[in-house]
């Protein structure tokens, strides 16, 4: 029979399951959960398993401090290392330079008869021990240094992207509220002809006098420029004009 130690906080349904699948498979495996670290480490001293099912995270050790003190045990064991969260790159090149032989994000999505597959398979080979995985050879090494690389200039490409997203956003929004200036002007000179237009028609129709419609419609004009302040800033603008000609 090959020994699995489960190592999670919820290690005892997991180690159930997983014994469940293998002995519907008829694998000669046995899973044993360990749901405290110090007696994991205490049982890996005492009688080390053919393959740890190890969680991530615990109370504040991140993963190469877990494998680097399982390695400091024993390095004659193989090790998975799994998630629940989402593929971390950074925390999958720590699991290979670790000695890890596999890396499973999202717990809850794994096909756990496929798992117990899986978990024989890496038992049933050499190659897949803490000892050899975490003396990588040059290919592995290059490959390391090309996914740093590679994850170096993502990050670059995400941050120029939040840029460019920002600069659209800022511009969109100035194109906004020129279309909308744009438009309460082209609403306000319709308003006023037709204003003025009725204000003309009236007065020809009481008075019959087109000099008193005139009159009466340039006083008009002058007072919706006043309200809306453009004479006074052209006058600002002549004003700062003959100030600079007379100096």
């Amino acid at each position: 029979m090959t020994d699995v130690f489960v190592v999670d906080e919820s290690a005892v349904e997991l180690a159930d399951a997983l014994n469940a699948h293998a002995k519907r498979d008829s694998q000669q495996t046995e899973y044993s959960p360990f749901t405290s670290l110090e007696l994991f480490f205490t049982q890996l001293a005492d009688n080390a398993p053919a393959l740890i099912l190890l969680h991530h995270h615990w109370h504040g050790l991140n993963v190469t401090d877990l494998l680097g003190r399982i390695a400091g045990i024993t390095k004659n064991v193989r090790v998975i290392v799994f998630t629940g969260q989402e593929l971390d790159i950074d925390e999958l090149l720590e699991c290979v330079r670790g000695g890890a032989c596999d890396y499973w994000p999202k717990r809850g999505s794994l096909d756990l008869l496929k798992a117990s597959r899986q978990i024989s398979m890496y038992c049933s080979s050499g190659v897949h021990m803490l000892e050899t995985l975490s003396r990588p050879s040059a290919s592995v090494v290059g490959l390391l240094k090309q996914t740093e690389s590679a994850q170096r200039r993502v990050v670059s490409l995400e941050s120029q992207l939040a840029a460019a997203k920002s600069q659209l956003a800022n511009a969109t929004g100035e194109e906004n509220k020129e279309f909308r200036r744009r438009a309460v002007a082209a609403v306000e000179y319709i308003l006023c002809t037709a204003a003025l237009g009725s204000v003309y028609v009236m007065v020809i129709h009481y008075s019959g006098h087109p000099g008193w419609a005139l009159g009466l419609v340039a006083i008009c004009s002058l007072f919706f420029l006043f309200l809306h302040g453009r004479i006074g800033a052209a006058l600002f603008r002549w004003g700062s004009k003959s100030a600079e000609i007379t100096r």
